[in-house]
């Protein structure tokens, strides 16, 4: 195994943004040895996390820029994404607590179905009346 300093691992992390095979790279290691050496070292794991943080500060910056200038698809993105709790989602998701019971996409298309079918048919009713 190749003998790596703590000091030129740290340099090689930030440099690396905390991208592993870019880390063995810029030391002339193995992956392995990589992950060897943060293994050895857990205060480096902390720092990995901060190094890719910067990556996705960067990608919030330029997604921002993007939805600045009016493009529809980041627009989009944010909103299905960062837009949940005010109602913007892609599908429908349903939620359901229900103790004791599993149930599966078909048993909630059998009771929507079903409940199409009821209003239906009092929809009908109410017609004839």
């Amino acid at each position: 195994m190749t003998k790596v300093s703590m000091k030129k691992f740290r340099k090689a992390l930030i440099k690396s943004y905390g991208i592993m095979s870019t880390v063995a790279k810029r030391l002339n290691v193995d992956r392995s040895t990589v992950y060897d050496f943060m293994n050895k070292h857990p205060e480096l794991k902390e720092e990995r996390i901060r190094e890719r943080d910067k990556i996705i500060d960067h990608a919030e910056v330029e997604l921002f820029k993007k939805i600045a200038g009016g493009e529809w698809e980041p627009i989009k993105f944010a909103l299905q994404h960062l837009g949940k709790s005010r109602g913007y989602v892609a599908k429908q998701q349903i939620e359901a607590n229900i103790i004791g019971a599993e149930l599966t996409a078909n048993d909630f298309k059998k009771s929507y179905d079903e409940m199409k079918e009821q209003e239906e048919i009092e929809s009908k009713e109410s017609d004839t009346n």
